[in-house]
């Protein structure tokens, strides 16, 4: 039965990688051409949509083809949030952190608004529900259901995490800031990840997701 369960697990992973790797190169090589430094509508969109392209619409072809499955419902968009406070404490939590980090260890005023409209376009205002239909409603959920939750949940965190690199590299971030932004990404993941399986619907981590957005930005961290 452990043999079985480890090569479900280890097809799961292998048929995810692919797909990781496959998306990973495109939305790379679509990066270099979204990598311009303007706050102007028009570039917050062009963002947005690209991202749509690149995230959303293959995820949901596959479910419609390979899955034959309603995209909406594989997702759980049609669920509504079960047991709210596994979403708000959290919530708060992150709430408490960012704003010690802020005023404490920055010593910065709690609106330090820097970020134009492009930045909340595609940052806070579309940000959580693209990247959540990919990371929570898509991969994790695909390898919750072929493994132990902790392990899928690792294994979407660690995803998550290698997405940022491209942005942060092309920022020229140190190889501090770096391991600083993957520790934090990573721990807003791996909550997240519970989230999704607590709150039973897509729209917990899309909420969480969306906050943590908005509150780094209004901070100007």
């Amino acid at each position: 039965m452990d043999m079985k369960r480890e090569k479900r697990e280890v097809l799961a992973i292998v048929h995810i990688g692919i797909y990781y790797v496959v998306f990973y190169a495109a939305w790379l090589f679509v990066r270099t051409y979204l990598n311009v430094d303007s706050q102007t509508v028009f570039w917050g969109l062009y963002n947005v949509f690209t991202k749509i392209v690149i995230w959303v619409l293959p995820v949901i072809l596959y479910i419609k083809i390979v899955e034959k499955d309603e995209w909406v419902t594989f997702l759980k968009l049609n669920k509504k949030i079960e047991k709210w406070h596994w979403l708000v404490i959290p919530l708060v939590l992150l709430v408490i952190y960012l704003v010690l980090v802020n005023s404490v260890i920055f010593n910065q005023p709690f609106f330090n608004i820097k970020s134009g409209v492009s930045e909340w376009l595609k940052a806070v205002i579309f940000a959580g529900i693209i990247e959540e239909i990919l990371f929570r409603g898509f991969f994790l959920n695909k390898l919750a259901s072929r493994m132990k939750f902790w392990k899928a949940n690792l294994v979407t965190t660690i995803m998550f995490i290698l997405i940022h690199y491209p942005l942060w590299l092309s920022l020229h971030h140190s190889a501090l800031d770096i391991f600083i932004n993957s520790v934090y990404i990573g721990i807003i993941s791996f909550t997240t990840g519970y989230i999704w399986k607590k709150t039973n619907s897509l729209w917990g981590p899309v909420l969480f997701h969306t906050s943590n957005n908005m509150i780094v930005t209004i901070i100007g961290l």
